[in-house]
């Protein structure tokens, strides 16, 4: 009998930003393993009448889709917010036997081959247990003179990224809670590993996510991933780019179209992903050199930052 489940699922909650939710979902379908994928789609239900146009747009939008194995909606009749909606999404997948997953916001607009980069690297690196997610992003730098197809880092995105059921468990129990914040900056050696390893401004924001009691996983993961020498699979040509830049969405802000280096990124154009590359699990010295100035010079307000976090201690 074939395995249905070959392919991981592709979960995508989403509102109301039509706009950003079909172009995500047409370049996803020009992938060739479209067709074996299921999409799993969370509508949520608009908190307040400014959003139901866009939401209706993609309830009506949702019964055209074609291309893909299946496709899966869940949609809300009451608001439940963005944590509530995906935890939906990945129950579902859990129950119908899928042992990893790939998530996805609505903003992201992907490669051809970004499916079958994605099944290789779940697949390849399953078994291997300082691996933690397959990412589908990588920053936008100057990748000259490397020459592989991946690398490996300590960086987490979730601009697009795969992950295993007992991974994604692991982390839900262990990393992602105010305590793990709590672990990391009150210990002398945690802390100055992650301030040596990855810079100040990591550090500075898991202060402000324990005094708030908030979690964000791309802080936690990347945090777990330098103190614990936990790797992400990053893809040398970037197989995502970014759209959530306009003030649209609740994490990214606003940024002026002009100066939006993420929605101009260049992203992989090709089709297939046929790796013959099988690469050590290591960090590359010279990528992490090019990541940490990448980050350097977009992280603002250093030392305002510093300064408010002396006054945090005090």
């Amino acid at each position: 009998m074939e395995n249905i489940n070959k392919f991981a699922p592709v979960i995508i909650p989403t509102l109301n930003r039509y706009d950003h939710f079909h172009r995500l979902v047409e370049s996803l379908s020009k992938s060739p393993e479209a067709k074996e994928t299921e999409l799993v789609i969370g509508l949520d239900y608009p908190p307040s009448e400014k959003y139901m146009d866009g939401f209706c747009k993609i309830r009506d939008y949702i019964p055209t889709i074609i291309g893909f194995r299946k496709v899966t909606v869940f949609v809300a009749e009451k608001n439940l917010g963005p944590s509530r909606n995906t935890k939906i999404l990945r129950d579902y997948v859990d129950k119908q036997g899928y042992d990893c997953s790939i998530f996805t916001e609505d903003d992201n607009e992907f490669s051809p081959n970004f499916l079958a980069y994605m099944n290789w690297g779940l697949e390849k690196y399953k078994d291997n247990k300082d691996v933690m997610a397959v990412v589908g992003y990588n920053y936008p730098m100057d990748m000259t003179g490397y020459d592989e197809p991946y690398f490996f880092t300590h960086e987490f995105s979730s601009w697009g990224y795969g992950q295993w059921k007992d991974k994604y468990d692991f982390l839900c129990k262990n990393v992602y809670n105010v305590k793990f914040a709590k672990k990391l900056i009150f210990n002398p050696y945690r802390a100055l590993k992650i301030i040596f390893s990855r810079g100040f401004y990591l550090y500075y924001a898991l202060v402000l996510c324990y005094k708030n009691k908030r979690v964000y996983s791309d802080y936690f993961f990347t945090a777990y991933g330098y103190v614990y020498k936990k790797y992400c699979l990053f893809p040398t040509i970037s197989k995502v780019r970014n759209l959530g830049h306009d003030g649209s969405g609740i994490h990214c802000g606003s940024v002026k179209i002009e100066d939006d280096v993420f929605a101009a990124q260049v992203i992989d154009t090709n089709y297939n992903f046929d790796c013959q590359s099988s690469l050590d699990v290591r960090i590359n010295k010279k990528i992490s050199k090019k990541i940490n100035c990448f980050l350097d010079y977009n992280t603002p307000g250093i030392w305002k930052s510093v300064k408010k976090m002396i006054g945090f201690f005090n």
